[in-house]
Parts: C-alpha cells; structure tokens; sequence
C-alpha cells in the first residue's frame, strides 16, 4: 500500500520525528514540573518513559493501548503529541496536572512518524472532521489509530479523518495499529518531501537568476558606454574602418555574454535526492529541476551504506551533514533534514 493523492489532506510535515519530539520538549518544560502524583490521584501509575527518558503522563486506557502496541511492534516508540492535552485541577491538594490524549508513534532514525494513537471522545469524529476532545462522556471515547496509509471513504477526501479508525475494541484497535503503523515506503518520503525541497531550491535559483541578469545589465551598460565613446571618436574625423573593428567586437562581446545568461538561466540542473534510513541504508533517486519545478527522472536506487555512493554524492552529503538544516549550499545542494540531502550532480 502507498499513499493516494487523498492521503495529502494527512499534515506530515508536523509528522517529522524530530520536530514532534522537540514540541513535546517544549511541551514538557511548561507542565513537566506541574505534574505530581496527586495532582491524578485517578491513574497515578499510567505515566509511560520512552528511550529517551521522557515521561508521559496519559490515561490507563491509552497506557494500556501503548503497551500492547510495543509488544506487537518491536522498536516502536512514542512521544506525546502536545497539542492533545487534557489539564485537571485537584480541588483537595490545590494542584493542576496535564496528560495526553495522544501520542505519536515512530522508529528512532526513521524521518516521519508512523502515525498517531489515541484514548479520547469521538463525539465530534463527523462528516465535517473534528478532534480528539476529553470532555466529553466516556460513552463518546474509543481508540483511535491515525496514518497515512489509512485510506478510510466513511469520511470526505478533505478531512483528517480520512486517515483515521476507531474501536471502542482494544483488540480492534491494536488491529489496525499493526496494520497501518510502518515506515514511510522511499517513493512516500519523495513525495512528502519534493514539495518542500522545490520551494526551497527555487528561491535560490531565482536569486542567482537575479544576479545573473544584473550581472547582463552591467554588461549593457558597459557596451553603450562604449559604443558612444566610439560614435564620438567616429564624429570627430576618426579611422572608419577602425571604428567598424572596434564596435564589432563590442558586439559581439556583449552577444557571447547574453547567450552565456541565457544559456544558464534556462539550464536543465541535474540533483539527486539521498535519503539515509536508520539502518544506515542509503536510497537515491534523479531529478531535475527546471524552471523552478523539479522533476523525478529515475527509480530509486539502493545501497548498503554511503560508502557505496558516487564520491562527489559521498562529499556533497558530508559537507552539507555540517549545514543546519533547511540550508542551501549554493552549487552543492540543499540538507532538507538530517537524513534527507539534495545534490547538484552536473560536474560541469
């Protein structure tokens, strides 16, 4: 199974592990210290701490909804998704308190998250979408399990919820959590990913674009300034035939140097997309990028390492690895993220 066009309605770029981990981070700086035993006397033991040491704080059915799933799923992890908090107050101990309703769930290494699970209402689960609310009764609450690769037609194209299912089952639940949370398959992640790495890359050619055409607007500029300076000669009793000569090759100076723009602004550059897995495979794929679009042109290629890779991929990746990412290196690439790498291969 692989992604549909419907399946973009599914936000993966706030699915990218890295960005989820460092909002629940951030998260956890604000509630981490508010939250005690007694401030959830109701489920003070349903606090689950990933690889990481994170602790997260979540209700007995969503504790037991991970545990099943990370005995189903060898390696699975999960973060808490910090937008997807429910806050108590305990009147008695005078204390606030905040869990979640949510968690992401991903493979240390992998780009994006494998999906979501979830022990909240689905009172507003509707034709309209909606979201995971714990305000409601326990009668409205099920299990629910998000991914892209759900492709659920209870619900219109447009809504978040296509990429959703609920049980108000356990086992049902954990069904289809082994069912539908995997990996991203390598022509996904291209397709997650070439969007974003063509804005990005066609801002950087179009500001060269700009510099060239200044650079040609000199370039006329200097070529007028010469062309009077050989009109006035002319008109004061100059060599004819020496002028000819000279604005000759004024122009055609100034005719090399537009075709030479034109030439490069117009230019088909071939990049190649580098996609590091988390078991230090390695996957390519050719593009080109033209006219600020960029165009898949090969299937993808893999390898066992990078080491395996062209050597001028092998040192485009390893300077760019020093890059921050979201980083354009100009003539070298683009480092999308830390395991994804667009090289410029024209090596002339």
């Amino acid at each position: 199974m692989t992604f549909t066009s419907e399946t973009y309605t599914y936000n993966h770029s706030s699915m990218v592990v890295d960005r989820v981990i460092s909002k629940f981070e951030d998260w956890n700086e604000t509630w981490g210290a508010h939250n005690t035993i007694s401030a959830v006397p109701a489920h003070p033991d349903c606090i689950y701490t990933n690889r990481r040491g994170h602790e997260i704080w979540c209700s007995p059915e969503l504790y037991s909804f991970i545990t099943e799933v990370k005995k189903a799923i060898p390696n699975i992890e999960f973060t808490g998704v910090g937008s997807r908090v429910v806050t108590q107050y305990n009147h008695v101990a005078e204390t606030r308190a905040a869990y979640h309703t949510t968690v992401a769930a991903y493979f240390e290494g992998d780009v994006y998250a494998l999906g979501v699970i979830a022990y909240s209402t689905t009172k507003y689960l509707t034709e309209n979408g909606g979201g995971y609310h714990a305000s409601a009764g326990d009668e409205f609450k099920k299990y629910v399990v998000e991914s892209p690769y759900i492709h659920n037609r209870r619900y219109s194209s447009n809504s978040s919820w296509r990429c959703a299912h609920t049980s108000d089952k356990l086992d049902k639940a954990l069904v289809y959590a082994k069912k539908f949370l995997r990996s991203y398959a390598p022509l996904d992640v291209l397709k997650v990913s070439e969007g974003a790495a063509e804005d990005k890359l066609s801002t950087t050619l179009v500001r060269q674009q700009s510099e060239l055409y200044r650079m040609q607007r000199d370039e006329l500029n200097t070529y007028l300034l010469d062309m009077a300076r050989a009109v006035h000669v002319l008109a004061n009793g100059g060599d004819v035939a020496s002028c000819d000569s000279y604005t000759l090759n004024l122009v055609e100076k100034y005719m090399a140097k537009h075709e030479e723009v034109t030439k490069e602004s117009s230019k088909v550059k071939p990049i190649t997309c580098v996609v590091l897995r988390r078991d230090n495979s390695v996957f390519t794929v050719d593009h080109t990028i033209k006219d600020r679009n960029i165009t898949r042109i090969g299937d993808v290629v893999s390898v066992s390492s990078t080491d395996q890779l062209p050597s001028n991929i092998q040192g485009a990746v390893a300077v760019m690895s020093m890059l921050n990412v979201g980083e354009v290196l100009d003539e070298v690439g683009f480092k999308q993220h830390d395991r994804i790498y667009w090289v410029y291969t024209d090596e002339s």
